[in-house]
C-alpha cells in the first residue's frame, strides 16, 4: 500500500496502559487502550474499531479481551469478545466519525484479577482503508511474588504460616514441578538450608521437629487456570517463638532436571530486643560527652557495647561511612571483642556484646569514629570524634580558662570548627535516636 505519514504521540511513554506493574490474588486494576497509548498515528485516519488485546502465560498468541465499533450495531457486534465469566467493568467511548482517531477509548475495571491475569498487554486500532492495523507498545503485567512468611518478625505467643507454590518463583514459565520443597536456616547461618516439608509426599508432617505444635497441608493453586503445575505447600505454626526466626525459602525440581531451583530467601526476624548502648573511650576530656581532645601520639580506646539477637553485624567505620584502611598512616588493633548469652523464660536468646578499637594517634587529622551495628539489614549507629591538639598551641582548657585580654587570643579555628561540628552531629543523632 501507499507509504502512510505519521504523528508522533509525544506524551505516550506516560500513559501506561495498565496501573498496576504486579499482580496477586484480590487484586483491582484499570487498563486503558486510547490514542495516548501509541507512540505514533497515521495522519488523516479515522478509526472503525479500537480493540484491547493480552497475551497471558497460557496463550500461544493475543487474545482480544475488548473491542469496540462505533460503526457497527450491538447486534452486530459494535461491542465484541467481553468475557462474561469475570467481574470486569467496561466503558467504550468514540463516535462513529471521521474524526474520532482522539476520543476513541476503552477503560477496562477488573476488580476479581488474579495470577491469571499475568501477561503482555497491547492496545490495537483499526484505520479504514488499511490492511495493517496500529499497535500501540506493549504492557507487561507480572505476578506479583508473594511472601512466604506473613508475618515479618516472630516472638513468644505468635502464629504464622509459611506457604510455597510455583508462584513463589521468578521464572512460572510452563514448567511441571514434579517436587516442592519448604526450607529453613537460622538466620546469619552458613548451615545448609533444611526441608520443613515436601510435596508430593506419603506423611505431610513427617519433616516437623518432635514436640511442636505444627501442621501442613498440600493443596493446590488456581487450578481452573494452572494447567502445567498445582503443587503448593501450607505450613501452620501456631506455637511460635523466637527460635523460628530464620530464613526461609521455596525449592522446585521441574520435570527433566536433576537440580533443584530456589525463591528468594525470606527473613523472619526475631522479637529481640535491639539496643545500641554507647561507645566508651579512653582518654575522654570533659568539655564534651562525646568527643576527647587528644595529642599526636596518644593512644585512645574504644568500647562499643550492645545487645540484641546473634546475627547482628558489627564495624568500625569513620566519617560518611568510610572505613579505618582509609585513615593514612594509622594502624589500628581489634582485640577479640565479648559476645555472651542470656536467656529468658521464652526461650528468646540476647547476647551482651562488647567490641574494642585501639591505635596511637598518627595523624593530625580530627576524625570521628562510628561503632556501626547491622541488625538485619537496619544500620544503627554511635560516634566519638578524636580531636587532635596542635602542635605550638594551647590546649583547650587553656584557651578557655585564660584571663580576659584585649590582645587577639591564639585559637585553632579548625579545632574550634570541628566542636561545634560534632556538637551538631551530636545533637541531631540525639534527635533521631531518642
Amino acid at each position: 500500500g501507499a507509504e502512510l505519514n505519521y504523528e508522533i504521540v509525544s506524551y505516550h511513554e506516560h500513559r501506561p496502559i495498565l496501573n498496576l506493574r504486579q499482580v496477586g490474588p484480590e487484586d483491582n486494576f484499570v487498563a486503558i487502550c486510547n490514542y495516548a497509548r501509541f507512540s505514533r498515528i497515521p495522519v488523516d485516519h479515522y478509526i472503525i474499531s479500537i480493540s484491547m488485546q493480552r497475551k497471558t502465560i497460557v496463550d500461544d498468541s493475543y487474545q482480544t479481551i475488548a473491542q469496540y465499533d462505533p460503526f457497527l450495531t450491538e447486534e452486530l457486534g459494535k461491542y465484541a469478545y467481553v468475557p462474561t465469566d469475570r467481574r470486569w467493568f467496561y466503558k467504550f467511548s468514540g463516535q462513529a466519525s471521521f474524526f474520532n482517531k482522539k476520543y476513541m477509548q476503552i477503560v477496562l475495571n477488573a476488580t476479581n484479577a488474579g495470577y491469571r491475569d499475568a501477561g503482555v498487554y497491547r492496545c490495537k486500532m483499526t484505520p479504514e482503508n488499511s490492511e495493517n492495523p496500529w499497535l500501540s507498545d506493549i504492557f507487561e503485567l507480572e505476578t506479583r511474588a508473594p511472601l512466604i512468611v506473613n508475618i515479618h518478625s516472630v516472638g513468644p505467643g505468635n502464629s504464622f504460616t509459611a506457604h510455597c507454590d510455583k508462584n513463589m518463583f521468578a521464572s512460572s514459565l510452563n514448567k511441571v514441578i514434579v517436587s516442592l520443597e519448604l526450607q529453613y536456616r537460622e538466620l546469619g547461618s552458613n548451615d545448609s538450608f533444611r526441608t520443613l516439608a515436601r510435596n508430593p509426599s506419603k506423611n505431610p508432617n513427617s519433616f516437623i521437629p518432635v514436640g511442636r505444635k505444627w501442621k501442613v497441608y498440600f493443596d493446590q493453586t488456581f487450578p481452573e487456570h494452572d494447567t502445567f503445575s498445582a503443587l503448593g505447600i501450607t505450613l501452620t505454626v501456631s506455637d511460635a517463638g523466637c527460635e523460628d526466626a530464620g530464613e526461609y525459602r521455596c525449592a522446585r525440581l521441574v520435570q527433566g532436571s536433576t537440580t533443584y531451583e530456589f525463591s528468594n530467601v525470606y527473613k523472619l526476624i526475631a522479637k529481640e530486643p535491639f539496643l545500641l548502648n554507647d561507645l566508651i573511650v579512653t582518654p575522654k576530656s570533659n568539655f564534651v560527652p562525646f568527643a576527647s581532645l587528644s595529642h599526636f601520639g596518644d593512644t585512645v580506646t574504644m568500647e562499643c557495647t550492645y545487645r540484641g539477637p546473634k546475627y547482628l553485624k558489627h564495624q568500625w567505620k569513620i566519617d560518611e561511612g568510610r572505613f579505618l584502611d582509609d585513615v593514612l598512616g594509622q594502624n589500628y588493633a581489634y582485640p577479640k571483642g565479648q559476645a555472651s548469652l542470656t536467656k529468658d523464660t521464652d526461650n528468646c536468646s540476647t547476647y551482651f556484646y562488647s567490641k574494642n578499637l585501639i591505635f596511637r594517634i598518627k595523624t593530625t587529622l580530627n576524625i570521628t569514629y562510628y561503632c556501626v551495628v547491622d541488625n538485619n539489614g537496619e544500620e544503627s549507629s554511635v560516634h566519638f570524634t578524636v580531636l587532635v591538639s596542635q602542635d605550638g598551641l594551647r590546649s583547650y582548657n587553656e584557651m578557655t580558662n585564660a584571663a580576659p585580654t584585649n590582645e587577639n587570643p591564639i585559637i585553632d579555628f579548625p579545632l574550634l570548627s570541628a566542636i561545634i561540628a560534632t556538637t551538631l552531629l551530636y545533637m541531631k543523632s540525639r534527635t533521631i535516636t531518642d
